[in-house]
């Protein structure tokens, strides 16, 4: 099990102080985790609107997202490095590591505004897919029309690739299918594409640190 603490950290604007969870042990630690999914310790609905993905949701002991303001303001301070590592329910993971990752304010929609540098394990970088051009944040309620809401199709809230709500990562999405008729069931959970095809995932974790600590 990887060895976190809980340590307060200082951001420069809403907030006075916010706790996070620091992963001090993979790469050599100074992670701070940024999200965090698994089934195993009671579920948190992560198919919310633009506001509280702004502000961060769930439990730190257990399913959260940290909040979009909080990333924005994180990835923007000084280069960050992103780690995301999902696994499946046989315990089995993959990593995939970005040197560079950043997001726009909220005037841009929260758009992917670098996201480079990869590698990890397979050859099909699932969320490097989705920065062909400046990428928005969605949710059911905050989309582009004309682009389809690809937050209600999806039924999350996540980077996804403009014009047909291509899901190749979808971290954010269902443990369990909703149900709903004519919806691609797949689509909706918590998958991460491979070359070969999706594949629904447990659990995922998604951690940043400053890009001058170097990944391995």
């Amino acid at each position: 099990m990887q060895s976190r603490t809980l340590v307060p950290v200082i951001i420069p604007f809403s907030y006075a102080k916010l706790a996070v969870y620091c992963d001090m042990e993979t790469d050599g630690g100074g992670w701070i985790v940024i999200q965090r999914r698994n089934a195993s310790m009671g579920w948190v609905n992560f198919t919310r609107n633009i506001s509280d993905y702004e502000k961060g949701f769930g439990d730190l002991d257990g399913e959260f997202w940290i909040g979009l303001k909080v990333i924005h303001e994180l990835t923007n301070q000084q280069d960050m490095a992103l780690k995301m590592k999902v696994w499946n329910s046989n315990g089995n993971s993959m990593n995939w590591n970005y040197q560079r990752f950043s997001i726009y304010e909220k005037r841009n929609r929260y758009a992917l505004h670098q996201l480079s540098g990869s590698s990890g394990d397979g050859r099909y970088d699932a969320f490097g897919q989705t920065i062909n051009s400046d990428t928005d944040f969605n949710t059911y309620d905050y989309y582009r029309p004309r682009w389809g809401n690809c937050g209600y199709t999806r039924q999350s809230g996540w980077w996804y690739y403009r014009g047909n709500c291509n899901s190749h990562s979808n971290p954010n999405g269902r443990h369990q299918p909703s149900g709903r008729c004519g919806i691609d069931q797949t689509g909706e959970r918590l998958v991460w594409r491979m070359s070969s095809g999706y594949r629904i995932y447990t659990h995922s974790e998604i951690k940043i640190r400053p890009q001058s600590c170097n990944l391995s």
